[in-house]
């Protein structure tokens, strides 16, 4: 990167594997603020916004929030140096979560389409998994 970011905002979700990898690479470049968001899906926003802060997110924000909620928080995350990655990182243990959301991945995915196929079937609309 050319410029250095003051603060990066996350998807949990979106896939949750990327997402993580993302933060770590991100704190490891260098100074940064991380903030995930997350709605959790199948798996409630706890987990996700959890795997997060292990990774290094410096805040976390379960969605749907408002956008005075999510500009207070940008804005104390501003106010802040931005904190180092942590050190001691569990490789073994991230490795686990990391798999864990790769299976919660599949389940959502599974999740959406069987909605999907449902709401075709009742004629409520346009097929789609997203």
């Amino acid at each position: 990167r050319n410029r250095p970011f003051d603060l990066v905002i996350v998807d949990m979700t979106t896939p949750v594997r990327t997402a993580a990898e993302t933060i770590i690479a991100l704190k490891r470049s260098g100074p940064v603020r991380v903030l995930a968001l997350s709605d959790g899906l199948a798996a409630g926003p706890e987990y996700y916004l959890v795997l997060a802060r292990h990774v290094g997110a410096d805040a976390v924000t379960s969605r749907p929030c408002s956008m005075s909620t999510l500009t207070r928080r940008i804005e104390r995350l501003l106010d802040e140096p931005p904190p180092p990655m942590p050190d001691g990182l569990d490789e073994e243990r991230l490795e686990a979560m990391l798999d864990m959301a790769d299976r919660l991945d599949d389940a959502v995915m599974i999740a959406r389409l069987m909605l999907a196929q449902a709401r075709k079937a009742r004629g409520e609309g346009a097929y789609s998994t997203h």
